[in-house]
């Protein structure tokens, strides 16, 4: 794993982390290790079967729609706004 844990808890931002156990290029335990890094809004959504780069049509299909439909769970963002523009979102699939 990349150190990228102090960088993680300085975002200033809401964090999604999206990982699927299928993924093959980053291992399932960087995950929950990013996810706890994360000290503002953050949400954890697994992808079951998905691979690192979602090129299964249904899998982008499915986080598109989460992200779309503001599924998160982040309402309260440092900003004080509610909810989450596309500015205050940073968005994290399975990378480390």
């Amino acid at each position: 794993m990349q150190p990228q844990t102090e960088r993680i808890a300085q975002l200033g931002a809401a964090l999604v982390v999206m990982h699927s156990p299928a993924d093959g290029r980053v291992a399932t335990d960087n995950a929950p290790i990013i996810f706890e890094a994360a000290r503002h809004a953050k949400s954890f959504v697994a992808i079951d079967g998905a691979n690192h780069l979602l090129t299964d049509r249904n899998h982008a299909a499915y986080v598109a729609g989460i992200i779309r439909q503001g599924r998160l769970g982040l309402s309260n963002t440092p900003t004080g706004r509610r909810g989450v523009g596309a500015r205050q979102l940073r968005l994290l699939i399975g990378a480390a």
